[in-house]
């Protein structure tokens, strides 16, 4: 298990849950990223989600990619742990500690029907393109707010661009 140690303004959503998963989706040599209707424009990660209680990362991987994108990672032996990597986030409201798992997903074929309600599009990019990628979305500025949190979407990009980073170096090794 790696150690991130970051600082944020705010913690993040997924800082108050105790454990998620990032998914690598890898096809021809590009990465699938995936936004959300409450993201900023042109701000795209892996696809991922939280660990319920009472399941294991590999369970909630799974589980994220058949609900997200109808793809049954059982039924082909596909899903490939890449590392955890916890989390040690420094902010105004105090230390956060949360563990992100990696996986890799190898895709054969075509992605067919996505949930639209939870992603609002999804893009592929060239490996040897995502770091730039990642540069490019570093200037995103904005304040998320709804009834339970507010967050700050350069922390965001902040923490999941290093998280993707050291996931897709894994990957590389």
């Amino acid at each position: 298990m790696q150690i991130l140690r970051i600082k944020l303004k705010k913690p993040i959503a997924n800082l108050y849950r105790k454990e998620t998963v990032l998914i690598l989706i890898l096809s021809d040599n590009r990465l699938l990223l995936a936004t959300k209707k409450s993201y900023p424009p042109n701000l795209f990660r892996f696809l991922g989600g939280g660990v319920e209680q009472g399941e294991e990362p590999r369970e909630a991987a799974e589980r994220e990619l058949k609900e997200e994108l109808s793809l049954d990672p059982k039924a082909e032996v596909k899903l490939r742990l890449l590392d955890s990597i916890k989390i040690i986030a420094e902010t105004d409201d105090g230390v956060f500690e949360h563990i992100i798992t990696g996986f890799l997903y190898n895709l054969n074929g075509l992605i067919g029907a996505y949930d639209k309600e939870e992603l609002s599009e999804l893009r592929w990019i060239e490996l040897k393109k995502i770091r730039n990628y990642f540069r490019s979305i570093a200037r995103i500025r904005g304040k998320f707010e709804n009834e339970k949190i507010i967050f700050y979407w350069e922390d965001f990009v902040k923490l999941y661009t290093s998280v993707q980073e050291i996931f897709i170096d894994c990957y590389k090794k």
